[in-house]
């Protein structure tokens, strides 16, 4: 590292009562998008949150801009040139079952519970103290001014994202703190589409399933409404244990009232969870639906499909240097009439997601497949300054080796030319992101804010 940091290191250090009462304040805020409102495109939580935020940066002095309520910045500096730390303040609902509420923000056993706690609220304060800390140590910011960004969609559509752009234009260089250490400097393509199909059998069989929230989650609650033959559901009950679910059932009439629950988990590793809406298609495709299209369509996406998280069946199970595909049914509604099933795919750099509409397509043959949310892979070479910059603050700060990861997951580093994540996970720690009981460690907060006002301070100052 170029500069001494020990003068901010302290600043920080003086912060942290502080941060962690702005950062309760701003988790309790349950900023899950919602209708939108006049002036709120993402509904009135979200926007409270981003509105939050501006006026915590106005009080400390910051110049800031609210872009229509789609992003919110702050800057510091007297450089043309920008480096953007981005951040969103959006969160995926709090599904599962919590230990303690999710919005409510509370600190036991030194770690602080909520949705948001590290994705993406934790790491966005502290991106605010870290910038705070520079300046209150006069550090000068000639090289590069920096801009933090707020986003406020980030976990839906980057509509957010794209609003700005036409407004103003993003850094050439920057880091977002919404993934791992050491450095993230590769993101896997992020694909997803909705699959759809109609049934013109009037026969009675599936009445109603409901699941899932957002793609990019791992549904961990599937509910259903279906007419099948009695003494089925006990043969159901023996193989959900197999697949790691719970069954439960009540029966009124000739109707089923199904309910399956697995483990949410980030969609961009299933693995961690069990998909509870690919179970019970798994169990419903083991008996004979009187509904001869029903009957048809379920074993069709139960066998291309099924509990298979790396598209395996549908010839889609490509893994390079960049990772490996994986695949997660993120939200699934069927009616009598109608099937719809939204998916959420990661691949990696040796595919492109024409590819993985094609091959979807090749294997459910009669399912219509729209794609409705295609980002390209992204790279960032390890000879490049920022790599470099981000890799030498980790292994300074750390002590321990640092390395340059690929991930599954998308942030609004790839929307910048050269952009990275870089934290707040480290190596070894649990994945918590979009399952419950969401948390991060308090002095965690510490050590991110350190390293992103390094970053600051060795990619702005002269």
């Amino acid at each position: 590292m170029k500069h001494d940091t020990k003068k901010l290191d302290a600043i920080i250090d003086s912060y942290k009562d502080e941060l962690i009462e702005s950062l309760q304040a701003l988790l309790k805020i349950p900023s899950v998008k919602g209708e939108p409102e006049p002036g709120m495109p993402f509904g009135k939580d979200v926007n409270d949150a981003a509105v939050h935020v501006e006026n915590l940066l106005k009080s400390m002095g910051f110049k800031t801009k609210n872009f229509d309520g789609y992003v919110v910045t702050a800057e510091y500096g007297t450089s043309e040139d920008i480096f953007g730390v981005l951040s969103h303040l959006d969160v995926v609902p709090a599904v599962g079952k919590w230990t303690y509420p999710p919005y409510e923000a509370h600190i036991v056993d030194g770690k602080l519970y909520a949705r948001g706690s590290m994705d993406d609220k934790g790491p966005a304060m502290c991106s605010i103290y870290a910038l705070k800390a520079v300046r209150e140590a006069g550090i000068e910011l000639n090289k590069r001014t920096c801009r933090l960004l707020f986003g406020t969609d980030e976990e839906s559509g980057w509509a957010d994202i794209h609003y700005y752009e036409k407004l103003e234009k993003l850094p050439e260089i920057g880091i977002s703190p919404d993934a791992w250490y050491p450095v993230i400097n590769s993101e896997k393509g992020l694909y997803q589409a909705v699959i759809k199909k109609e049934f013109t059998d009037k026969t009675k069989g599936i009445l109603e399933i409901k699941g899932g929230s957002r793609p990019n989650i791992v549904p961990d609650v599937v509910t259903a409404k279906v007419v099948m033959g009695a003494g089925l559901i006990k043969g159901m009950e023996l193989a959900a244990k197999e697949l790691g679910v719970e069954l439960k059932y009540e029966v009124n009439g000739d109707v089923y009232d199904i309910e399956v629950t697995g483990k949410s988990a980030h969609a961009s590793m299933p693995y961690l969870g069990v998909n509870s809406v690919s179970a019970l298609i798994s169990l419903l495709a083991m008996v004979n639906l009187p509904n001869a299209d029903q009957n048809e369509a379920i074993k069709q996406i139960a066998n291309k499909i099924g509990m298979q998280y790396n598209g395996q069946n549908i010839g889609i199970d490509v893994e390079d240097e960049s990772g490996n595909l994986t695949l997660n049914v993120g939200i699934v509604n069927i009616t009598d009439t109608n099937l719809e099933i939204t998916i959420d795919i990661r691949y990696p750099r040796s595919l492109t997601g024409e590819i993985v509409t094609q091959r979807i397509q090749e294997a459910l043959a009669g399912f219509e497949v729209i794609m409705t949310n295609d980002k390209e892979p992204h790279f960032v070479s390890p000879d490049h300054e920022l790599v470099k910059t981000m890799l030498d603050i980790y292994a300074n700060y750390t002590g321990k080796e640092a390395y340059t990861v690929a991930i599954g997951g998308g942030t609004y580093a790839r929307a910048l030319p050269a952009g990275v994540a870089f934290g707040p996970g480290f190596p070894g720690e649990p994945e918590l992101a979009h399952q419950a009981d969401e948390f991060e460690k308090i002095e965690n907060y510490i050590i991110n804010t350190k390293m992103i006002a390094a970053a600051i301070v060795e990619l702005c100052a002269e």
